[in-house]
């Protein structure tokens, strides 16, 4: 399983004397199988509940037919209020179908309510050229229904924040992330990809003096277009800085110290080959959007 969590703060709400970041408001799970029998109810015992959509493409199906993961959305009752849901269903292959699911929630400490769109996400993995396009195909698509969503079910389409969170089998560089830094999404953890982006040389320079690149997921894999033991980023949270949103603080995910001779993840120590990601943001300022030529506002 894969988690990303964040935790969302208004103007309005500023006093929270807790660590928002290991007692989210949000959090996101990709590849979550056993949805209904284990996760649901633990998450409920905690005060949390959770909304799924399942992977009708789940490589789980390799090993038992009645297994499947997903994507679960998972919120606490005590802050959150669920007003909308949408899971795209229209995908006909397996390629076509960024598997993501939104959800529209209010935030009920804020005096404002803000409104935040939350959507999980994971894309087509795969390094070969071909998975590169599906990729960026996906974030387009998923841009689309962004858009289509807010404009459909958000009250006030001017002032929505949106939060997008998953594996996204995609390093900074590439064109999908390219393409939702251009619609106005910034990362939690952007400077940290930004020094991993720099020239091949700076880098294994930093490798020889010992200093490893940022990395969100560990592993070993063999094969075409797979390159052995493998150090990268892949996962994100991403918000709507266009609409003033901002990080309050983070947590950088673990780096090192996996165990001696870990050369992938999982391990004993670590469960999943991503690690978690957590950042709080802050929605003090939003920025009303442009509105369009029909009179609505575009939900970038």
């Amino acid at each position: 399983d894969k988690e990303d969590k964040e935790d969302k703060e208004d103007n309005n709400n500023n006093n929270n004397e807790n660590d928002s970041t290991s007692n989210p408001d949000v959090i996101c799970v990709q590849e979550c199988d056993h949805y209904y029998d284990f996760f649901e109810p633990e998450m409920q015992k905690r005060g949390y509940f959770g909304i799924y959509r399942e992977d009708k493409w789940s490589p789980c199906q390799k090993f038992s037919n009645e297994l499947k993961d997903g994507l679960a959305i998972f919120c606490k009752r005590e802050t959150v209020e669920l007003v909308g849901m949408h899971v795209s269903t229209t995908a006909e292959t397996k390629e076509q179908d960024a598997k993501v699911l939104f959800a529209r929630l209010i935030m009920k400490k804020s005096l404002t309510r803000q409104e935040v769109v939350v959507i999980n996400a994971h894309l087509e993995s795969g390094q070969s050229p071909d998975k590169v396009v599906t990729r960026v195909n996906q974030a387009k698509e998923m841009c689309s229904r962004l858009n289509a969503f807010c404009v459909a079910q958000c009250s006030n389409i001017n002032t929505v924040q949106i939060v997008v969170c998953g594996d996204f089998n995609a390093t900074p560089e590439e064109p999908c992330m390219e393409h939702l830094r251009g619609r106005g999404l910034k990362s939690a953890y952007e400077d940290l990809e930004t020094s991993n982006s720099s020239k091949n040389g700076e880098q294994e320079q930093q490798q020889l003096e010992g200093e490893e690149p940022f990395f969100t997921t560990f592993k070993t894999r063999l094969g075409f277009f797979k390159n052995g033991t493998s150090k990268r980023v892949s996962d994100y949270i991403m918000y709507s800085a266009h609409r003033g949103a901002k990080i309050v603080s983070r947590v950088e995910p673990q780096q090192s110290g996996f165990g001696e001779g870990v050369v992938g993840l999982p391990s004993k120590t670590q469960p999943s080959d991503h690690l978690c990601l957590r950042s709080r943001l802050s929605f003090e300022h939003p920025v009303v959007a442009t509105p369009t030529s029909n009179g609505g506002a575009q939900a970038k």
